[in-house]
């Protein structure tokens, strides 16, 4: 699809980035498109993108509906199709206060939930889980 989208003025093909210069793409960002058809578990660039205050517009299904609020921290698409994610996006970037708030809730809600430390308790209290579960179970 490189060939289709080369030309257009609001795209910019960054190619494969790392450490700085990756940072400040993402940061500059207006939004992360995530279209997977595939039932995502935990998509990194998600979390990634909501960590620099970034909105996702991704699909209703998998892990990435579990990862993004929709209206909130970004919009679910609903159905695959072209149409579907162009509402999404423009559902997303349309109204500037809206906008806005999404990208504040992406920031807030990750500062909250997903530091190093909160992650890192949340698996731990799993396996203590797990752990307890198996013990029960003989």
């Amino acid at each position: 699809d490189e060939a289709a989208l080369l030309g257009i003025p609001n795209i910019h093909m960054a190619g494969f980035l790392t450490g700085d210069e990756l940072l400040r793409t993402m940061k500059g960002a207006k939004l992360l498109l995530l279209p997977s058809v595939c039932f995502e578990n935990c998509p990194l660039s998600i979390l990634e993108a909501h960590s620099m205050g970034v909105p996702v517009v991704t699909m209703n299904s998998g892990g990435m509906a579990e990862l993004v609020q929709d209206n909130i921290t970004g919009t679910l698409v609903p159905e695959a199709t072209p149409e579907h994610i162009a509402d999404a996006i423009k559902k997303t970037m349309d109204n500037e206060e809206h906008y806005l708030k999404l990208k504040e809730n992406c920031t807030e809600l990750s500062n909250s939930i997903f530091t190093v430390d909160k992650y890192a308790e949340i698996l731990l209290n799993k396996y203590s889980d797990i752990i307890k579960w198996r013990k029960n179970c003989g």
